[in-house]
């Protein structure tokens, strides 16, 4: 039996405790994509778990020794095309909606835990920005 790619434009939001961004759900619903929020519960799950909206391995997610949730919020893009993309970044930004922490779901990436790719966008916005997030 195949696995589902969750082949539908779709993006994974993590959304640190107390943050909202109902404009993101609205940019959403009038592009017509698929917005699965994600919040410090879910820091230990794979991409491809929320994804799919897979409840995991079936045991509890306790954050490992020394690992918090992230304190910012991060976008994962998941099956858009160049355009669709553009899109949706463009009226991010047209809303004010600032969000440092992005990535595009890659066949590599899509088995990483949240806090696996949190630290390396983390890690690369520093490098880029030269700001510590």
């Amino acid at each position: 039996m195949k696995k589902s790619s969750g082949s539908g434009a779709s993006i994974i939001a993590y959304l640190p405790a107390g943050r909202a961004m109902p404009e993101l759900l609205t940019i959403c619903m009038l592009q017509k994509l698929r917005c699965r929020l994600a919040g410090p519960e879910d820091f230990e799950r794979t991409v491809e778990d929320l994804l799919l909206q897979r409840s995991g391995d079936g045991e509890e997610s306790e954050p490992e020794t020394g690992k918090e949730a992230g304190k910012e919020p991060m976008l994962i893009l998941c099956n858009l095309s160049g355009a669709a993309m553009n899109r949706f970044l463009s009226e991010l930004r047209k809303r004010g909606q600032y969000v440092p922490l992005k990535a595009s779901l890659t066949e590599t990436n899509r088995t990483w835990k949240l806090s696996k790719l949190y630290r390396a966008l983390c890690m690369e916005h520093q490098s880029m920005t030269g700001e510590n997030i």
